[in-house]
C-alpha cells in the first residue's frame, strides 16, 4: 500500500526530533569537556534518536517494501552520506596537504567504522532498511521481524558488541526501526496512529 496523503503530526514528530539533535550537538561544542554532566544533554540523548529510528520505521510501513524501493533507499541514503564524508575532508583538511588517496583512506576508514563519519544514522537506517527487504522478500509473515527484535534486545543484554561495519549501532537501533514497522502494519496500528497524531498537535511540536 502506497502513502496516499502526507501525515503533518509525524513531519512535526520528526523536526522536533531534529531540533533536539541540533540543540544535542551545541550543548556538546559548548561544554566540550563536560558535556555528559550536563541534564539536559543525557535526557535528549536518551530518546530522540530512538524516535527517529521509530518514527522512519513507522513511516516505511505505508510504502511497498519491493526490489525498487531497496533501490531507491540506498541511493537516497548512501548518495548523502558518502557525499558528506569527502565534504568534511575539505573542510577539517589542509586540501594543498593531501590528495585523493586521502580522501579514498578516509571513505574507508568511514565504512569500517560508521560512527567516525559523522552522518552514521543514515547509514544505520539505510542498512536496517535493507535488512527490513530481506525479510520481506524471504517471507512475506512479519515473524522473522519479531524474531530480529528479541534477538537483537538479546545481544544488547549480554552486552555484546562489534563496532566494525556499524553492527553495534545496526543492532542497537534495528528494534526500534523494525518495531516502528509493526506498529504500522500490525493490529495496533490505528491506535498508534491516534497517538501519534495527539502528539502532533501537542503545542510545543507543532510551533517547532
Amino acid at each position: 500500500m502506497q502513502l496516499t496523503h502526507r501525515n503533518s503530526s509525524l513531519d512535526e514528530i520528526k523536526g522536533c526530533a531534529a531540533v533536539l539533535v541540533v540543540f544535542g550537538h551545541c550543548i556538546q561544542g559548548y561544554f566540550s569537556d563536560c558535556y555528559t554532566e550536563v541534564y539536559i544533554f543525557n535526557f535528549i540523548y536518551a530518546f530522540h534518536m530512538y524516535l527517529f529510528m521509530i518514527i522512519s520505521g513507522y513511516i516505511t510501513g505505508f510504502l511497498q517494501i519491493s526490489n525498487n524501493w531497496a533501490k531507491r533507499r540506498m541511493i537516497r541514503l548512501m548518495i548523502p552520506y558518502f557525499s558528506w564524508i569527502v565534504l568534511r575532508y575539505f573542510i577539517q583538511w589542509n586540501v594543498r596537504e593531501h590528495s585523493i588517496k586521502g580522501i579514498v583512506r578516509g571513505t574507508i576508514d568511514v565504512i569500517f567504522n560508521p560512527a567516525s563519519g559523522g552522518l552514521w544514522f543514515i547509514y544505520v537506517l539505510c542498512i536496517n532498511s535493507l535488512i527490513l527487504w530481506l525479510c520481506k522478500k524471504i517471507s512475506s509473515s512479519n515473524t522473522s521481524l519479531t524474531i530480529l527484535i528479541i534477538t537483537s534486545i538479546v545481544l544488547q543484554c549480554i552486552d555484546w558488541r562489534e563496532y566494525a561495519f556499524g553492527i553495534k549501532y545496526i543492532i542497537q537501533y534495528l528494534p526500534y526501526f523494525l518495531g516502528g514497522f509493526l506498529l504500522n502494519v500490525g493490529n495496533l496500528k490505528q491506535r498508534w496512529f491516534d497517538i501519534i497524531y495527539r502528539i502532533g498537535r501537542f503545542p510545543v511540536i507543532s510551533i517547532l
